[in-house]
């Protein structure tokens, strides 16, 4: 009685024709994998190959065991499949956690997407810190995760999009004088020469902070003389609407200011700075096809978004 195993041993040698190498691939020792064989030839009492020369050639029975073999293969192939769809069925959730960015607003119309194809299945997005992106994606509290460059080896990323990183600047200040033309959509501004304006800063708990005091290095770890600490991108951004100061903030944040005709928008830092946004997953993860299909929709979306 042939066991599955034992099929996966002698198609692995038919396929690499040699001992060595398929013991390797199934990471076992040679001369185990050699006993192997001769002990499965002596139990059904006919040799499946021909050694001669150093070579492996099939012989009569080698050539039967190869076609049923590989037919009980793809059989076994078939079952698996079809078990591992029946779980997709069962698994009628996926959440998605997304750091604060108004480009996610737009995802209203994208449940009805997906229930196009999985009409079952259920999206939900949340919002959270970055900081606990990680933590929450070992928890498997959800799927995958949208955010900023995060670094952990249980990790991986995929980069998304990027766009400009901004100054936001109430016009009752003018800083015409220290602001001029570069490669960008919005003006760029010299921020060395803004340390005694207002700033409102993200507390370190926003990834922005981080990316805020990276800037402030280019200029020699640039010090503030006047500055309010707020706890995310929105607290930011309404200070700056109420003429308290200015505010760092991504481009895809700029549907959150409520009037912005009273604002001026720069772009900074010596090389024009760019945030970057990426899916974000735990390493080695095995995605079903539902997540597949809505990892393939997200990233159209992204696409999309930054033409």
């Amino acid at each position: 009685m042939f066991e599955i195993k034992d099929i996966k041993y002698v198609l692995t040698v038919i396929r690499y024709n040699s001992i060595s190498k398929a013991a390797k691939k199934l990471y076992i020792s040679q001369p185990a994998l050699s006993k192997y064989i001769s002990n499965l030839e002596d139990e059904i009492d006919s040799k499946l190959f021909e050694r001669k020369n150093n070579k492996l050639s099939l012989t009569d029975s080698g050539k039967i065991f190869l076609k049923y073999g590989e037919k009980i293969e793809n059989l076994l192939q078939e079952m698996n499949g079809e078990i591992d769809s029946l779980k997709e069925e069962k698994a009628q959730e996926i959440s998605i956690a997304m750091t604060l960015n108004s480009v996610f607003l737009s995802f209203s119309n994208f449940s009805e997407k997906i229930k196009i194809k999985y009409p079952n299945l259920k999206i939900e997005f949340s919002s959270l810190f970055s900081y606990s992106i990680i933590e929450n994606l070992k928890n498997k509290r959800f799927n995958f995760a949208i955010g900023p460059y995060l670094e952990d080896e249980n990790i991986s990323l995929e980069e998304l999009y990027e766009e400009y990183f901004l100054l936001v600047i109430p016009k009752k200040w003018n800083f015409s004088s220290v602001s001029r033309n570069r490669d960008c959509p919005y003006p760029w501004i010299d921020i060395s020469k803004l340390s005694d304006m207002p700033f409102i800063l993200q507390d370190r708990t926003c990834y922005i902070r981080k990316e805020i005091d990276e800037l402030f290095k280019e200029y020699n770890n640039l010090e503030l003389k006047n500055k309010i600490i707020v706890g995310n991108s929105v607290l930011a951004i309404h200070a700056v609407e109420n003429q308290l100061g200015c505010c760092f903030i991504s481009e895809g944040s700029l549907k959150y200011l409520n009037n912005n005709n009273n604002l001026n928008l720069y772009c900074v830092g010596k090389n024009i700075k760019k945030s970057k946004t990426h899916l974000i997953y735990l390493k080695n993860k095995k995605f079903t096809a539902q997540e597949k299909y809505c990892l393939n929709l997200l990233k159209t979306f992204f696409n999309n978004y930054i033409k």
